[in-house]
């Protein structure tokens, strides 16, 4: 039996490499294919400024290797309505290279800060051009914190 195997790993090692070799051949193509695709990072953080007004910055940022085009960015309100602002020139999009960032830069002042029934910004959320969404890391929480500074002032 085991004069069996060993002749035929002697009459077939070059086969067998070759499928070895293919095999590892494709586990590198999945992994680069998977690490070569656009990834939004988002993030929402409070910029607090001496002589200027506070203000909620929300951003994405494109952490892979392929572009990849925001479309839109939303608002979603206490009440659960939501809105999409149309991005780019003519609601395109805005084109995010690799490490590239977009920056939405909210006021008190903002013109969605609340809806039509009154209800105020709950979370934020953008859209990218094959319409995944992706929801804004830490926006609930300094969503509060941002109106909680600028009602105390």
């Amino acid at each position: 039996m085991i004069l069996e195997i060993i002749d035929f790993l002697k009459n077939n090692y070059l086969s067998i490499a070759a499928i070895v070799i293919s095999l590892i051949s494709l586990w590198f193509s999945i992994y680069f294919g998977f690490r070569d695709r656009g990834k939004i990072r988002t993030n929402c953080e409070i910029l607090i400024g001496e002589n200027t007004p506070d203000v909620l910055v929300v951003s994405a940022v494109n952490m892979g290797r392929r572009p990849i085009v925001i479309t839109f960015f939303g608002i979603e309100y206490e009440d659960g309505e939501s809105i999409a602002n149309d991005l780019g020139k003519d609601g395109k999009g805005i084109r995010l290279g690799e490490k590239e960032k977009y920056e939405e830069r909210i006021k008190i002042q903002y013109n969605y800060l609340f809806n039509d029934s009154d209800s105020m910004i709950y979370d934020f959320w953008f859209e990218d051009s094959m319409n995944k969404q992706y929801q804004v890391k830490n926006a609930k929480r300094n969503i509060r914190r941002f109106f909680g500074l600028v009602e105390g002032d």
